[in-house]
């Protein structure tokens, strides 16, 4: 079988959860199927819209170039360009699959582009990005949850939205073209690393208030093209795959076909943790957050709560690079001055389960619909407890006093309460570890899905 996966971003430049589970699945899948990936990058000193072809990972990657000029937010999501560059991918690849992992930074014509090519599409719904265009996150600019799409609601929420680049920003990226092609200098990576850091330069946190300040809303009827786009997409594909019965409700609720929606959990190749493992050695309980440090994911509640709870024998560590967000990044340090906390940077996947072994629990104190976290499966599979939000995917994930605590959203009180318990009984994550049900393997998530790509009766994990 001949498989293309699509995605928003891929290694080495982008490691969430999405990117790490297309990973260790396009590698699976490989050794019996011919694998292939398309997604997009943003390389400012390449013309925008280019097919690069690379191997990532030992796998076949295809990379369309979009460094963001969109000229208006329909682009967003109707991208002719980025469907051609598809269309030319289709033609060489020929796939009888295409696995659809994330539509953001692409276009959702590529379904249809795929259908065309007669090949059979499966979606895996790893947010809510058909039905929201702020990443895919429900999440309001003012933090709270959004209760569903609507385009009135959706043209205010996306006022502030900095979807495009800057005005003059293609001009500068055809100097930074022109240098490497002339001189074989490409300062792409230099600049991206400088404007990252911008906010942190005197005065430009004043700006960069003043920018945030209420702008026009967007024009409705581009975001109601964009939900008649996501209608016409739910008719196309041919199957889609939920990771948490949470996300799954929901996609049916807002117009997948319940007939074609199957829940499969994340498969996991990391080989389950044997033998006895001992908690808080030295008398001292070992925390712990792994992935991107960004305000939706919650790491200022956590690091309040840590403070909040004043226990002495604990200790926090904050796995996640500084690059994502730098001002929030600088925010957090400042949270966390005179605790025990230490900032550990990124880490590289394949050091995620040595990671692991060195915390006793994993806190996951997101203020977003989570979908069903990599970080906590993996976390399972390495015996290591989870104390987690009551939301979304993680509330299903983790049984509260079962193998896990939960804490409410954004409540750093509580959140408190849930370390100093842990703290003052250890004993907890022994039991918690021992109650934990453990995700599919890799293996048999594969099968599963190669059920699914046939379009075999009853191919519903």
């Amino acid at each position: 079988m001949r498989i293309l996966h699509a995605l928003h971003f891929f290694l080495p430049a982008h490691s969430g959860g999405t990117e790490v589970y297309t990973l260790r699945l396009a590698r699976a899948q490989a050794k019996r199927h011919d694998v292939a990936l398309f997604f997009s990058e943003k390389i400012h000193s390449r013309q925008n819209y280019e097919l690069l072809h690379k191997t990532i990972e030992g796998l076949d990657c295809r990379i369309v170039v979009n460094n963001l000029l969109y000229p208006d937010f329909r682009a967003t999501f109707d991208n002719p360009r980025i469907e051609q560059r598809f269309r030319e991918v289709l033609a060489d690849f020929r796939p009888d699959v295409v696995h659809v992992q994330h539509l953001m930074l692409l276009s959702m014509g590529i379904v249809a582009a795929a259908k065309q090519a007669g090949a059979r599409v499966v979606v895996t719904l790893q947010d809510f990005w058909l039905w929201c265009a702020r990443m895919g996150q429900l999440v309001m600019p003012d933090g709270t949850i959004c209760s569903g799409p609507k385009p009135s609601k959706c043209a205010h929420c996306l006022a502030d939205f900095p979807y495009t680049q800057k005005r003059g920003a293609g001009h500068a990226f055809r100097g930074l073209e022109l240098m490497r092609r002339m001189f074989g200098v490409d300062l792409s990576p230099l600049v991206e690393r400088v404007r990252g850091w911008q906010p942190l330069l005197p005065g430009r946190g004043a700006r960069r208030r003043h920018a945030r300040l209420p702008r026009s809303p967007l024009p409705e009827p581009h975001l109601e093209l964009r939900a008649r786009r996501a209608t016409e997409l739910l008719g196309q594909v041919d199957h889609f795959v939920a990771p948490s019965q949470f996300l799954l409700e929901r996609a049916v609720e807002w117009g997948a076909p319940a007939e074609r929606v199957s829940l499969l959990r994340y498969g996991v190749d990391l080989a389950p943790r044997r033998g006895h493992r001992r908690y808080a050695p030295e008398g001292r309980v070992r925390f712990a957050f792994i992935g991107t440090p960004a305000p939706h994911k919650g790491v200022h509640v956590l690091i309040d709560g840590f403070r909040a709870a004043g226990i002495e024998n604990a200790e926090l560590t904050i796995f996640g690079s500084n690059r994502t967000d730098p001002a929030y990044f600088a925010d957090l340090k400042r949270r966390a001055e005179g605790l025990p906390v230490r900032f550990a940077g990124a880490i590289p996947n394949a050091e995620v389960p040595s990671a692991l072994e060195q915390i006793d629990a994993l806190v996951v104190p997101s203020l977003w619909l989570e979908n069903w976290p990599v970080v906590v499966q993996e976390a399972r599979v390495m015996r290591v407890p989870v104390i987690a939000s009551r939301i979304g995917g993680l509330a299903e994930g983790v049984r509260h006093g079962i193998d896990g605590l939960h804490f409410e959203p954004g409540d750093a009180v509580g959140l408190a309460t849930a370390l100093r318990r842990v703290a003052r009984e250890p004993k907890l994550l022994a039991r918690f570890a021992a109650k934990a049900q453990l995700p599919p393997r890799m293996h048999d998530h594969e099968l599963a899905l190669d059920s699914i790509y046939r379009g075999e009766k009853g191919a519903r994990a």
